[in-house]
């Protein structure tokens, strides 16, 4: 689903100022060359199929560097429970080479503040797979609150949250 207006703009933004415990922020543009609805489809076939159904987008209009029409899509999760089973659904869909790839760069990938950032290919989320990727990709901002120092402490996080 997508929002156009400028409320749902100003509540992303104002939940981010805040620091309102949202566990996930997800983010694709559409550049003046590509569809819109298959950007939004993109971000949409990552996410678990229920949470897809009722994850609201907000829709801004950019103009880029040369003026051209760019549009970004913006989601946040706010319950921990979508957010976490949306991370396990992203890693359980990884293939063999993405995963081992994430495993070498993992602290690339988190901050300080307990982020751990993930980018994805858009064009390959749109066919329906889950490949790492960093050049227009869709993005997520995953925020747990604490570092981790790798992706199998992640993992074990992940599965210790299921059993919980």
């Amino acid at each position: 689903m997508v929002k156009n207006s400028n409320d749902n703009r100003k509540k992303l933004q104002m939940s981010k100022r805040r620091n309102v415990a949202h566990v996930a922020e997800i983010s694709v543009f559409a550049h003046a060359t590509e569809d819109p609805d298959k950007a939004l489809a993109a971000a949409q076939r990552l996410l678990p199929s229920l949470l897809a159904e009722r994850t609201v987008f907000a829709r801004v209009a950019m103009e880029g560097h040369h003026r051209n029409p760019i549009l970004q899509f913006e989601a946040v999760i706010e319950e921990r429970k979508d957010g976490i089973e949306t991370l396990r659904k992203l890693l359980a869909d990884l293939s063999s080479v993405d995963e081992d790839l994430l495993r070498k760069e993992f602290l690339k990938n988190v901050d300080r503040k307990g982020n751990i950032y993930l980018r994805f290919d858009k064009q390959q989320a749109f066919l329906g797979k889950t490949v790492l990727g960093s050049g227009d990709p869709v993005s997520f901002r995953f925020r747990l609150g604490f570092r981790l120092s790798s992706l199998e402490e992640l993992k074990a996080l992940l599965e210790a949250k299921r059993d919980a």
